[in-house]
C-alpha cells in the first residue's frame, strides 16, 4: 500500500470521514479479506473475527455498531479477490467519499457579547 493509502486509513480510523453503517461494513469486509483471506465459517457456523479486524480500521463508536452479518455478506462477495485487489478496492472506497482531500478542522466558537451604544 503506498503513502497515501496510509494516510487515508489513518485519517479515517482517527474519525475525520464521516461514514455510513454500509461502508463501515465494506471496509471492514475488505480488510478481512486482505488479513483473513477467503470467508469461511468456523464448525458451528459462527462469523471469522471482524472485531479484531474493525478494531484497527474503523473508529471505535463505528466499530462497536457495525453488523457481523453485514460484514459476513460482503465478506463472502470478495471470494477469490486478491489482498493487493482488496487493498486497492479500500483505497477506491475512501477517494470515492465526497470529502476527500477536504480539510476538516474542529472549531470552536466563543461567546463574544458586542454592546452598541
Amino acid at each position: 500500500m503506498d503513502i497515501v493509502g496510509i494516510i487515508l486509513i489513518i485519517f479515517f480510523s482517527l474519525n475525520s470521514f464521516p461514514v455510513s453503517e454500509t461502508e463501515a461494513a465494506m471496509l471492514v469486509a475488505l480488510q478481512a479479506q486482505v488479513e483473513l483471506g477467503d470467508y469461511a465459517t468456523s464448525s458451528v457456523g459462527e462469523f471469522p473475527d471482524y472485531c479484531h479486524v474493525s478494531s484497527h480500521c474503523l473508529p471505535t463508536r463505528i466499530a462497536a455498531s457495525v453488523s457481523h452479518e453485514a460484514v459476513a455478506r460482503h465478506h463472502q462477495s470478495l471470494v477469490s479477490t486478491h489482498p493487493a485487489q482488496a487493498k486497492q478496492a479500500v483505497l477506491n472506497l475512501l477517494r470515492s467519499w465526497p470529502l476527500h482531500k477536504a480539510a476538516i478542522f474542529d472549531v470552536t466558537v466563543c461567546s463574544l457579547t458586542v454592546t452598541l451604544a
